[in-house]
């Protein structure tokens, strides 16, 4: 897997996007960086040639004709689809205790807590969770 990089030029930025909603499905983000004023495209692809590809379609609804030289980066191989859970622990509020469901075996309440709540969580894609097997337990 690769990610390729592209800095925009501003006059460009506004028909890039239009472009970009014309060619659904793409591999292609539009980043604004309105402190900086700099705008650049970046795509994850399998490798250089898809990018290549991929980037002269879009250029050509542009009726752009140069095609401007790729920035390319190597990704670790890994999996995408579980690659979230490294970022997402269990939390507390309270005696609320959040708990990510692949850490319910190894989570423990503190023993501090007298009473306490424990809600399972499954996040979904978007920032949305699922509240799964709500438990309300007294110690």
């Amino acid at each position: 897997m690769i990610k390729v990089h592209l800095p925009i030029e501003e006059n460009l930025v506004e028909q890039l996007e239009d472009a970009l909603y014309e060619i659904t499905p793409h591999n292609w983000v539009l980043h604004f960086r309105h402190s900086k004023s700099t705008s650049f495209l970046e795509g994850y692809f399998d490798n250089s040639l898809d990018a290549e590809e991929s980037l002269k379609e879009l250029f050509y609804t542009l009726e752009i004709i140069e095609i401007p030289e790729l920035l390319i980066s190597e990704l670790d191989q890994e999996d995408w689809v579980n690659s979230y859970k490294k970022h997402f622990h269990p939390w507390s509020i309270g005696t609320f205790h959040w708990v990510p469901i692949w850490c319910k075996k190894s989570y423990i309440i503190p023993r501090i807590t007298l009473g306490y709540s424990l809600i399972q969580v499954w996040p979904l894609v978007q920032g949305i969770m699922r509240l799964q097997n709500c438990a309300w337990k007294k110690l």
